[in-house]
């Protein structure tokens, strides 16, 4: 079950990817949603994904 049904911030998100690119390097990170996405409202799904979206953008 989930806990809270909300969309990351950009920020957030751009934080978890920095983190990911330290790790393993820019060319080597897949930035993929985590499972659960369909338990979420639709709402809350896709601005998800646009969140996803804008926050791998500032790294390009």
């Amino acid at each position: 079950m989930l806990k809270k049904p909300i969309a990351e911030s950009v920020e957030d998100i751009s934080k978890i990817i920095e983190k990911g690119i330290k790790i393993v390097g820019k060319e080597n990170l897949l930035i993929d949603p985590d499972c659960g996405m369909k338990l979420l409202p639709d709402e809350v799904a896709f601005k998800k994904l646009q969140n996803m979206v804008k926050a791998m953008n500032l790294h390009n």
